[in-house]
């Protein structure tokens, strides 16, 4: 992406930012593709600046005119990156579906896009949302986009936690086949990394899952599993908490004798 002409000050991208109405409105003729291609770039940093100061509404305004300059077929790499980084703002602010809309957008203009960590988030929570609301198709068809980008970006706690949520879905959706099946993949899958927090989520949805389907002894074992852990959890919590305080206090008491033994040298 050119990367050394993207060196360019403050003032100067704002100063390029200032012209892009006229450039779009007046003089579209007149600028070569490489000069619509460095506004554009101009317009995705400036966007990207404000979206990591907080100021949302402005960052979008920046990535819609960076969407508007690009040439249809052309830039449209660039442009992808534009409806990308719209759906990541919309993201950031909760609204999901408006997320979504922008992330399918980016993939029709340019479908070898890289996915974006922001991407699978956003599908995540919609996929929570919808489950919430009882919509378990929605959330269902939510969950499974998360498990195809998790597992392309390496993503393994986001894929286990999409597992978990198709787990929930199909249960509430009284098909207990699939969300066994969904909820053991996240228990296996939690194994393997050492998380002991995913573990115990798999065990306690598995105990549900075995006790509406009157395998009493299932639920028991599973809600016992779900104890163990706790209290697993616990005791690692107490011990980090004591390491903590014993570095903090060994610390403090070399700081001190380090001040007496300057102060008896003087």
């Amino acid at each position: 992406m050119d990367g050394a002409q993207l060196l360019v000050t403050q003032d100067e991208t704002v100063d390029n930012v200032d012209n892009v109405e006229q450039v779009d409105v007046d003089h579209e003729n007149e600028i070569s593709s490489h000069e619509r291609k460095m506004l554009v770039l101009q317009l995705l940093i400036l966007g990207l600046s404000l979206q990591n100061l907080g100021k949302i509404e402005e960052a979008v305004k920046n990535y819609e005119k960076a969407v508007e300059i690009a040439d249809e077929g052309v830039h449209n790499e660039i442009k992808a990156k534009a409806y990308q980084r719209v759906g990541n703002s919309y993201t950031a602010t909760s609204k999901y579906k408006k997320a979504i809309e922008y992330y399918q957008k980016a993939r029709e203009v340019y479908p070898g896009i890289e996915r974006d960590k922001l991407e699978v988030l956003s599908y995540l929570w919609l996929g929570e949302n919808c489950l919430q609301a009882s919509q378990y198709k929605e959330s269902i068809e939510s969950y499974n986009e998360v498990v195809k980008f998790a597992s392309q970006l390496g993503d393994i706690k986001r894929e286990i936690n999409a597992y978990l949520g198709l787990g929930s879905a199909f249960c509430y959706n009284d098909d207990l086949e699939s969300s066994q099946e969904y909820l053991l993949k996240a228990l296996t899958v939690a194994k393997q990394i050492n998380d002991r927090t995913l573990e115990k989520m798999a065990y306690t949805n598995l105990g549900y899952l075995y006790y509406r389907n009157n395998k009493f002894d299932a639920a028991a074992q599973s809600y016992l599993k779900v104890q163990d852990i706790s209290h697993e959890l616990v005791r690692k919590k107490k011990k980090q908490t004591h390491v903590s305080y014993s570095v903090t206090h060994s610390v403090k008491n070399v700081i001190t004798n380090w001040r007496l033994s300057g102060t008896k040298r003087h």
